[in-house]
């Protein structure tokens, strides 16, 4: 079984779309233009190289509620990708911007 290093890429993004995920009860997919990818201290980026533009990402949708993200907001998330290159949002992470 291959595993993958631990990674989180800080992303500040607009939030472009926002749908309750298909399989997973209780989370979201959520679809960011990306305005910056930043590193975290002590973790590897595995998002540094990405190019394109736009990213999912699950995230718990009480995260979104309890922190009033919407479509159209603007937000700073940390964020990893998973073996199977999902990227999941840590919902401790996730504040909207002002």
């Amino acid at each position: 079984m291959t595993s993958i290093v631990p990674n989180w890429t800080e992303i500040r993004g607009l939030v472009k779309s926002i749908q309750p995920h298909p399989n997973l009860t209780g989370y979201s997919r959520i679809s960011l233009e990306v305005e910056k990818k930043s590193d975290v201290k002590g973790f590897k980026n595995l998002l540094a190289n990405h190019t394109e533009k736009q990213i999912s990402a699950i995230v718990a949708t009480s995260a979104l509620t309890e922190k009033k993200i919407r479509e159209g907001d603007k937000l700073i998330c940390h964020l990893r990708m998973t073996q199977n290159k999902e990227n999941f949002i840590n919902p401790e992470s996730l504040e909207p911007v002002a």
